[in-house]
């Protein structure tokens, strides 16, 4: 019996199903899984964007004055981003063309994307994260009744957008906690 071999043309064939399968099912296979890996991602550059400026000034990017553990607000928010990132927001709150407010040496401690400028340092759902920075130097963050060891906790509100803080999961009556928190 003569053995028969597949031609060029039925592998092809074979590998171009398989891969319409693919990318057929994995997007549902994920889910948002790969949204939380992103935010994930995005949280540890900020993470290393903070430690590397606190690193160059000896001190936190503590820009407001502020000595307790509390989340930054908006323009708190957006002018970290612009300090860390060393690129001007054109667009957003009042905290407007700051990059150069409290980085003398002009070092870009965050790579961000083109939008950035428009758009801002958003997570995956279009939100901005949440940061609290240990502005009390007792290298530990209170983020709701969690306490984070280290100088700084960042988390997303997740896909539903609701501010869980920082609580990944569990649940509180109808309210499904779905945050993705960096200390995880």
């Amino acid at each position: 019996m003569q053995k028969r071999n597949f031609s060029l043309l039925e592998v092809l064939t074979v590998v171009a199903i398989i891969a319409v399968l693919m990318a057929l099912l994995i997007p549902h296979m994920v889910g948002g899984q790969g949204k939380k890996a992103r935010a994930k991602a995005d949280m540890k550059s900020l993470e290393i964007a903070v430690a590397s400026y606190e690193s160059a000034y000896n001190i936190l990017p503590i820009l407001n004055g502020d000595t307790s553990d509390i989340p930054l607000n908006s323009d708190d928010y957006d002018t970290l981003m612009q300090v860390l990132a060393k690129v001007d927001m054109t667009a957003g709150g009042t905290a407007l063309n700051k990059k150069d407010l409290a980085n003398d040496r002009s070092i870009q401690f965050l790579h961000v994307n083109t939008r950035f400028a428009s758009d801002g340092y958003l997570d995956p759902w279009g939100k901005r994260y949440v940061v609290i920075l240990d502005s009390n130097c007792d290298n530990k963050v209170a983020v709701g009744a969690t306490t984070v060891q280290g100088k700084t906790a960042i988390y997303s509100f997740g896909p539903d957008g609701d501010d869980d803080q920082g609580k990944a999961t569990g649940s509180s009556g109808n309210n499904k906690f779905d945050d993705v928190p960096s200390w995880e």
